[in-house]
């Protein structure tokens, strides 16, 4: 995992990254929250290097057993890295246990950005 500082007047945001993790047809955690925090996504990439296969990623507040539903669906084509950022992210609902990524594609890559408040 790597970390990068970000200074904003008053505050001091430690960004973390995790990943990139190679998700498949069942649940990978992609980064665990630290107890006690909640994590605020800022960036996620998904690459989809398989041909001839499009992928859905679903991200998830911890397992995405018992009918859960996920945080984020994310839609990728064939052979494409797609980048989600702050802009489309913000007023998405923050992590409270873990990241976990459940792709209907195996081979599919999922990285996570954001800072822990």
């Amino acid at each position: 995992m790597s970390h990068f500082q970000v200074t904003i007047p008053g505050l001091v945001k430690i960004i973390k990254s995790a990943g990139p993790k190679q998700v498949g047809t069942s649940d990978t955690t992609v980064y665990t929250v630290t107890s006690g925090r909640t994590f605020y996504a800022t960036g996620v990439i998904v690459t989809n290097p398989v041909s001839g296969s499009d992928a859905t990623v679903y991200l998830y507040d911890g397992p995405s057993t018992n009918g859960k539903q996920p945080i984020l669906p994310l839609y990728v084509k064939e052979k494409t890295v797609e980048k989600i950022d702050e802009a489309v992210l913000k007023g998405a609902p923050q992590f409270l246990s873990s990241i976990v990524a459940y792709s209907t594609l195996s081979g599919v890559w999922v990285q996570v950005i954001g800072y822990e408040g």
